[in-house]
């Protein structure tokens, strides 16, 4: 727990840090005078999906030979890490006018024998990754999913819809629905390591915990309650030992990234940061060592989190870094972005 703590009081170089005192909601707040700089590192590849699409997720297979990624251009790829190719794409269902709407998102299941995908205005696919073919589809609440992600164990899929949360389970062929308060997009869903719960983040600003076996929510973290700034939240993932969630956004006034640390069992909020632009999307290296900050400023930070270093500054990225992820030996980090190019850096 402390040298987890260490992490937000060494992140983000010149970075304005407050926690909350207990029993009160008054804000302390402290500046770093101290500039944390790192080296800045290059990617060793680039792959391109010969457009301007944004490509809005990527994920690494299981066994760390494989990407996939998902695009505005309504295509899901196959890319292959050791020849550094495409090795396959398929094109999204068309509607009734022959519209391809966008991938939101994929994802390999844990044993990486399957994998899903969404896409906007349709049912969810469910692949078979050696045979690269549709199993079935999917049934959730609407099809307009914005998020999406397995449950560790494999069992479960939740799908972040506009105005509800879908958890299917797979072996069972089951749905559970949840109904969000207020109608709006979920942009970001995670599973806790044990399977019990699942973090949610919409586009108006609401960060909830919910229990994945009966539906009901635990709690909200209320992102408002600590400044008086209008803030957004744009992702939340939890640390692989399940005690905390890690949020990240943005102050619209001042504009300024985000990053905050929660306590789940109380739903605190621990300590929090200040930094640069808008902090877009997050991930956490399978070990649970390095997190991955991806930014509006075009670089993608890796940071130690047994003690807080800046290791690595990733240069070269040409536009907003949408998505980030460790490969599973957390050697090698990915990134998306919304030029339609995926980025390659070695991180040891």
């Amino acid at each position: 727990m402390k040298k987890t703590l260490v992490l937000f009081l060494l992140l983000f170089g010149i970075t304005q840090i407050y926690a909350q005192k207990k029993k009160t909601k008054t804000v302390k707040r402290t500046f770093i005078s101290k500039i944390i700089t790192a080296p800045k590192v290059s990617p060793f590849a680039k792959l391109s999906a010969n457009n301007a699409f944004t490509i809005n997720t990527v994920c690494v297979s299981p066994d760390g030979k494989q990407i996939l990624s998902s695009g505005d251009d309504g295509e899901v790829r196959h890319w292959d890490i050791a020849t550094l190719t495409q090795t396959e794409s398929f094109t999204g269902d068309r509607n009734n006018d022959g519209i391809i709407y966008p991938v939101t998102g994929v994802a390999y299941s844990p044993d990486g024998k399957t994998y899903v995908s969404a896409q906007k205005g349709f049912l969810p696919k469910l692949w078979d990754t050696t045979s690269r073919t549709v199993i079935k589809r999917i049934n959730q609440n609407g099809a307009g999913v914005y998020s999406l992600a397995y449950s560790p164990d494999g069992v479960l899929i939740a799908f972040g819809n506009y105005g509800s949360i879908t958890i299917s389970n797979l072996p069972l062929g089951t749905q559970l629905e949840i109904a969000m308060p207020e109608k709006s997009e979920v942009i970001s869903v995670e599973f806790s390591p044990n399977n019990q719960y699942l973090i949610a983040v919409t586009n108006n600003q609401e960060i909830s915990l919910w229990d994945v076996n009966t539906g009901a929510k635990i709690r909200n973290f209320d992102i408002h309650n600590y400044d008086k700034d209008v803030e957004y939240a744009t992702d939340a993932v939890f640390t692989t030992d399940g005690k905390m969630i890690i949020t990240a956004g943005f102050n619209k006034n001042p504009y300024q990234g985000i990053i905050k640390m929660w306590n789940v069992n109380h739903g605190r909020l621990v300590r929090g940061m200040a930094d640069g632009q808008s902090v877009d999307c997050l991930a956490i290296s399978r070990d649970g060592l390095k997190l991955a900050t991806g930014n509006s400023d075009h670089t993608v930070k890796i940071w130690e989190l047994a003690t807080g270093k800046l290791l690595w500054i990733l240069v070269g990225v040409k536009n907003y870094v949408k998505s980030v992820t460790f490969s599973p030996d957390g050697q090698t980090v990915v990134a998306s972005s919304t030029n339609g190019a995926i980025n390659l850096w070695k991180t040891n």
